[in-house]
């Protein structure tokens, strides 16, 4: 058709992840960050760089029976709660009541129970 034009659109990411505990307080630090890329859209809104911080630190208790852990995702607040899409049919934009970036706290207890020996 002659009033289209045609797209060649590419979604990518990419990132890096380090983890690391302290020997003497046997304390997990770990961070993630990676880029999220949009490429080859028609309009400069869709064609985005989204770069996400990720952040953790756990600690065991009662010899790794129970581990205490907070998250935190999306430390720079880079992400949208607006989503866009393009298919052969057309441009949807697409709004989400979601929290893009939170703090979440963990607590974990590990329990084993063998079976009896008969």
């Amino acid at each position: 058709m002659q009033d289209f034009e045609t797209l060649n659109a590419t979604d990518f990411q990419y990132g890096l992840s380090a983890r690391y505990t302290l020997p003497r307080l046997n304390t997990t630090l770990s961070a993630d960050g990676n880029m999220y890329s949009r490429r080859g859209y028609g309009r400069a809104e869709l064609n985005t760089d989204d770069f996400v911080l990720n952040a953790s630190v756990s600690q065991p208790f009662f010899k790794g029976k129970l581990i205490a852990r907070i998250e935190a995702f999306d430390l720079l607040h880079q992400l949208s709660n607006t989503q866009y899409t393009v298919n052969a049919q057309g441009r949807t934009e697409t709004w989400y009541r979601s929290l893009p970036h939170y703090v979440m706290a963990h607590l974990v207890y590990h329990w084993n129970k063998n079976p009896k020996k008969k």
